[in-house]
């Protein structure tokens, strides 16, 4: 799974997310061996169309609704801790569709912001809806538009079954990735070019940060429009997954 907060993905976190850069997993909220400060200005390149009754959140400095409530969190071990219940997950709006037809992807997209100077991460009781959708972080590029474009999906869930993003690991360099803006229908296409492992210590350090998020991660966007999909891999160990598996694309339409 993936741990609470995009923080993990900076080498962090329990099961991974994937940035497109996309990163797969779940989300745990074990602790992360270091927190990067993701940028907080909005991208300075008009974005694509998005419906206006739903638009993307600003960042909150709480999770995106699947972790509030009676303050309850998964802590990667089998417990809920923080709350006497586990909270109720109340699904935010879904503005995109991914899909990636050579991994048999296809999830709904919903928006997150940061928490904690990490990209969140929702998550939930195993029967919560959110398993099974993938995080656009706001403070990146929308589809087709030119910056980076980072998406996450949980692994597995807290009883370890498939997740949005369980085949991401998968993917390899000449995948297509679609992603369809439901306010009018309008789909893009980015092109996997390079897919990558990183331990948790390699996934901390500045230029990884900086390629996973582009400019919401510190780094400087050249006006090429890419993704990035982010989610956990490797070995389970004290809570967390040790590695975190990451694909990079570039539009192609």
């Amino acid at each position: 799974m993936m741990r609470a907060g995009l923080g993990w993905l900076a080498g962090g976190a329990g099961a991974g997310l994937a940035t497109v850069a996309v990163v797969v997993g779940a989300l745990h909220s074990g602790s992360e061996p270091g927190t990067v400060t993701l940028s907080q200005p909005a991208p300075a390149v008009a974005a694509a169309p998005v419906s206006t009754a739903t638009p993307a959140p600003a960042p909150q400095s709480t999770s995106s609704g699947s972790s509030t409530g009676s303050g309850g969190h998964y802590s990667g071990g089998g417990t809920w801790s923080g709350g006497s219940s586990r909270p109720a997950y109340h699904p935010p709006a879904k503005l995109y569709d991914l899909r990636i037809a050579s991994v048999g992807i296809a999830a709904p997209v919903i928006a997150v912001g940061v928490v904690h100077g990490a990209m969140d991460a929702p998550f939930g009781p195993a029967s919560s809806a959110v398993w099974h959708e993938a995080f656009w972080l706001n403070l990146g590029a929308q589809p087709g538009q030119p910056g980076t474009m980072t998406v996450a999906g949980h692994l597995d869930d807290t009883l370890g079954r498939p997740a949005a993003f369980w085949t991401l690991r998968n993917l390899q360099p000449g995948g297509v990735v679609e992603v369809t803006r439901r306010a009018d229908g309008v789909t893009v296409r980015y092109r996997i070019t390079e897919v990558d492992s990183y331990s948790n210590s390699q996934a901390n350090s500045p230029a990884v940060i900086h390629r996973i998020y582009g400019s919401a991660g510190g780094g400087t966007d050249d006006g090429v429009a890419r993704i990035s999909l982010i989610n956990c891999t490797g070995q389970y160990v004290n809570g967390e997954y040790n590695h975190r598996f990451v694909a990079y694309g570039e539009l192609i339409s």
